[in-house]
């Protein structure tokens, strides 16, 4: 905006946004590229506010960004000196399947979205699943996913993508998988390996 700078518009997730604060924005921020900022005001419907909580969608003037490397949609804004959101390697989620044509085996890549960050994912592996053909019984490293199965899987984001532990953020661990225009999967991560970023 003319005369003001950079506005970053988004919804707070969890914790308290307030001015004067040094942000970064996962996963664009890398340690060889930063993008990183500092909150210069909260706006809510055009009025300044002291802090935003959770819910609030927010407009925030945001000082010292770099041009070549902006803020990108889906891109999750959290205080520099946390250091609890980290690129991740690789995610567990448990996860439903709906109605799929065939069967679901590993090296199957569908795109996943939390919140709205996006990134195709390849399925790495199949810890354990659960359905008709099971007798409702867990059964350990099937080699196949079904419709209508529950299952403990492991992906593997291609291009960055933020995702973390329902214990941790429960936003953030909702994953949907999607192919062409249909949902495949429907889960929540449990677990995440952090990737070494330069």
């Amino acid at each position: 905006i003319k005369g003001v700078g950079d506005v970053i518009t988004g919804r707070v997730e969890q914790g308290i946004v307030k001015p004067n604060e040094e942000v970064v924005f996962m996963p664009t921020h890398t340690p060889s590229t930063a993008c990183t900022g500092k909150v210069f005001t909260v706006e809510m419907h055009h009025t300044r506010q002291e802090q935003a909580l959770p819910g609030d969608n927010v407009g925030l003037n945001v000082k010292g960004l770099v041009k070549e490397n902006m803020p990108r949609t889906g891109d999750v804004m959290i205080y520099k000196k946390d250091g609890t959101l980290k690129h991740v390697q690789s995610f567990t989620a448990q996860v439903q399947v709906l109605d799929v044509p065939g069967e679901i085996k590993v090296g199957y890549s569908p795109i996943a979205f939390v919140r709205t960050g996006r990134s195709a994912c390849r399925l790495a592996g199949i810890k354990w699943k659960v359905g008709k053909e099971t007798g409702g019984k867990k059964m350990e490293d099937p080699h196949a996913l079904k419709s209508n199965e529950m299952a403990e899987v492991v992906f593997e984001p291609i291009q960055p993508l933020v995702v973390d532990s329902f214990k941790n953020c429960e936003g953030l661990s909702r994953v949907a998988l999607m192919e062409g225009n249909g949902v495949v999967m429907l889960g929540k991560c449990v677990s995440t390996v952090a990737k070494d970023v330069k």
